[in-house]
């Protein structure tokens, strides 16, 4: 018995003793990776977490890694992101491949996204005229004007998150996606770490990438939230809390400045927000089985356009370390998993029964669901839903639309702009005017939807403008809407005698009423009619006996527009087309009494991505036996160059009558982002005879060059035109109001 003891209690001691040393062998084996022990026996699987840093364009790096996993069978069990890391992650998480996660980011144009403005022929006619006016527009509210909270709320960003999860757009459990995920942001409140595991997963990833100095903060369930990196910029301890065995860490974040780098406010600043997240990412690090830290330290975390440089800086770093990760997960028993087909199936369709909105408190529900255009109950794709968003964006009254599809019920999340705006323009050229602009936008002034502005234009000649725009009708193809204007203006014209040369520089005071009636059938094509009622004043100095001192006017008016240029300047595609019909009746104590008609035409013709065809056309006929001064068709001078009745190369009011013809041919080239090159030949005429307007040889011609640069001012030209006789140039600095 004694000896079967002692047998016994040797066999457990040798036991033991291989056990001890196979566990210290496995230890020495990882040491230089595996910062923490891992529980080798569980019953249950092995799971393998990875944490996605922070780091904007840097972030790009995570996709790099993604890619080199996929390769080598590295599986992931569990995600966690945060700002650009959540963005990766959370897309990946859906069922994405990285190669084709890589084929979809690089695709957009990352300058485009942090700038909300919808593109402009998706804006309705009567806001067209509203875009590309101002350099700064703050907020409006409770009487006071403020700082904005955000350069931009996110609109585009958060559209091209949700087009990514669609593929799981019911789903409200992140655990329930093909990899668990976790979005990391930061409450504003209480400046703590908030993990996002659940809720709308394109809303999740847009607050986790908030970074204050961008985007406006995101309200999510009650939270105001910012980007995760001001507290956790690493989320590997989130990883863990999910139920991960094993963490791979990607950290591309930045490390504090060198004494010598601190030589400006930009990173003085930087410097001082970054202390405690460094030393929070060093705790987070420690926690890491592998780490991976792509050589990210010398390119701006702005670039977003080296893409591919900074993916290729994360496949390299992740080559460095398979056969760490490999060896690693041999150890844990953790087969290698190999996935090359994309499980994410984006053209699944969600069938629809309702549509309820959300944070609306003065836009009505009708006409938020008139502008989304839905026919009820229906299977919906990815792209029925964006469309139908965006259609209620364009309107300009809401700051963000956002969406979720809860069961067959399609959820729209509004928030509307502030009660409204005051802003600023400024523009400079060379034919004397520097001009400021200060306008001021009060929204939903009435129970309707309607728009208050006040400009006031000061300059060489000032002019003061009320306008009120309000929406009668909310019908389902179209609206109505009544426009009414009060305007004081000063104005230089020209009158043109037909036996008399010019006679320039009349300085003439203006006061009218505009009140207009129109018909928006689509966002490019409008029908409307309307009433001025205008006095018109001589300055007094001026004596010119056949010119009367004081004009009243009575003009009726009716006009059709078209109009779908892409953008307000330099368009490359889209075409402008507008007709329009005004007299002044005789019986309505006027001192006028003509008819006068106009038609004109501009068209960008697109022949690729850079190059532009460019063409444009104007005529018009005035007849009636007292014409005033303003109704006179003039030419000459400089200006928008869809305007034909600027003639480049001419001074303003060369040339003037009761007939206009015009006409241009061009060519437009990008030759670089947001710089253009324009070639144009520019042809036409005024007289007072439909025969002298038709003659070719009487018309003034002219050809020239301008170099075209847009700035966040507004854009910049430089034209140099030759007419013939002599060689002219020409500059403007600002945006055209």
């Amino acid at each position: 018995m004694d000896l079967l003891f002692i047998q016994t209690y040797i066999w457990e001691t040798q036991l033991r003793f291989t056990f001890t040393l196979f566990l210290i062998l496995s230890l020495q084996i990882n040491a230089s990776t595996h910062q923490k022990s891992v529980n080798f026996y569980k019953t249950s699987p092995i799971k393998v977490g990875l944490a996605l840093s922070g780091g904007a364009a840097k972030g790009f790096a995570h996709l790099g890694v993604l890619k080199v996993f996929e390769e080598e069978g590295i599986p992931i069990d569990i995600i966690a992101g945060t700002s650009m890391g959540s963005v990766i992650g959370g897309l990946y998480s859906v069922g994405c491949t990285a190669k084709e996660l890589e084929t979809r980011l690089l695709k957009l144009s990352w300058d485009d996204l942090l700038d909300d403005k919808p593109k402009r022929r998706d804006v309705s006619m009567e806001q067209k005229d509203k875009l590309d006016r101002y350099v700064v527009s703050l907020p409006f509210r409770n009487g006071h004007i403020n700082l904005p909270s955000g350069l931009v709320a996110g609109q585009k960003m958060e559209a091209v998150l949700a087009k990514g999860a669609w593929p799981y757009h019911k789903t409200v459990d992140f655990s329930k996606f093909r990899i668990p995920f976790a979005a990391i942001t930061t409450d504003l409140e209480s400046g703590d770490a908030i993990t996002i595991t659940s809720g709308n997963l394109p809303e999740a990833m847009r607050a986790s990438i908030g970074l204050p100095n961008a985007f406006t903060p995101k309200l999510y369930n009650g939270k105001l939230l910012a980007d995760g990196m001001m507290v956790r910029n690493f989320p590997v301890q989130d990883v863990i809390e999910m139920g991960a065995d094993i963490v791979i860490g990607v950290d591309v974040g930045s490390s504090l400045y060198k004494a010598k780098e601190l030589n400006n406010l930009v990173a003085i600043m930087d410097q001082t927000v970054s202390f405690t997240n460094i030393k929070n990412n060093d705790k987070q690090r420690a926690l890491c089985d592998i780490l991976i830290r792509p050589d990210v330290k010398n390119m701006s975390a702005k670039n977003f356009n080296r893409a591919k440089d900074w993916i290729k800086m994360g496949e390299d770093a992740a080559r460095k370390v398979i056969p760490d990760i490999k060896k690693l997960l041999k150890s844990a028993r953790v087969p290698l998993r190999f996935h090359k087909a994309c499980l994410a199936n984006h053209d699944a369709k969600a069938y629809i029964s309702k549509v309820e909105v959300q944070g609306n408190y003065k836009v009505p529900t009708s006409f938020i669901l008139r502008e989304a255009g839905l026919k009820l109950p229906k299977e919906l794709s990815e792209k029925n839903v964006s469309d139908a968003i965006s259609k209620v964006y364009r309107s300009l009254f809401f700051e963000l639309v956002s969406y979720q599809i809860i069961d067959e019920t399609l959820i729209i999340r509004v928030k509307e702009k502030d009660s409204g705006s005051f802003s600023f323009g400024l523009r400079y050229d060379r034919q004397g005017r520097t001009e400021a602009l200060i306008n001021t936008t009060v929204n939903h002034f009435s129970q309707n939807i309607s728009q208050l502005l006040f400009d006031l234009k000061l300059g060489n000649k000032n002019s003061f403008k009320a306008e009120s725009i309000v929406h009668l009708n909310n019908y389902k193809k179209h609206f109505s809407a009544l426009r009414i204007q009060a305007l004081y203006q000063e104005e230089l014209y020209s009158n043109f005698d037909a036996k008399t040369k010019p006679i320039k520089d009349l300085d003439y005071q203006r006061l009218q009423l505009d009140i207009t009636l129109g018909s928006i059938l689509e966002n490019n094509f409008s029908i409307k009619s309307g009433l001025k009622i205008s006095n018109n004043w001589l300055d007094e100095n001026k004596n010119i006996v056949f010119l009367s001192k004081k004009e009243h006017e009575t003009l009726l008016y009716g006009a059709i527009n078209f109009d779908s240029l892409d953008t307000t300047y330099y368009p490359k595609k889209g075409a402008k087309y507008d007709f329009e019909l005004s007299w002044t009746p005789t019986d309505l104590n006027n001192d006028s009494d003509f008819v006068r008609k106009t038609f004109s035409y501009f068209q960008a013709f697109q022949v690729n991505k850079k190059w532009s065809i460019l063409s444009a056309y104007k005529r018009g006929h005035l007849n009636g036996s007292k014409v005033s001064i303003q109704a006179v068709f003039d030419q000459g001078g400089y200006g928008n160059f869809y305007d034909m009745s600027v003639l480049y190369g001419f001074d303003r009011f060369s040339s003037g009558g009761n007939y206009i013809q015009a006409a241009m041919i061009g060519t437009q080239f990008e030759i670089f982002e947001k710089t253009f090159i324009l070639l144009r030949y520019n042809v036409g005429g005024t007289a007072y005879t439909k025969a002298d307007v038709d003659s070719f040889a009487n018309m003034q011609k002219s050809g020239g060059i301008t170099l075209a640069k847009l700035t966040k001012a507004g854009p910049v030209e430089f034209s140099v035109f030759h007419n013939g006789h002599h060689l002219s140039s020409f500059v403007s600095i600002g945006y055209s109001f």
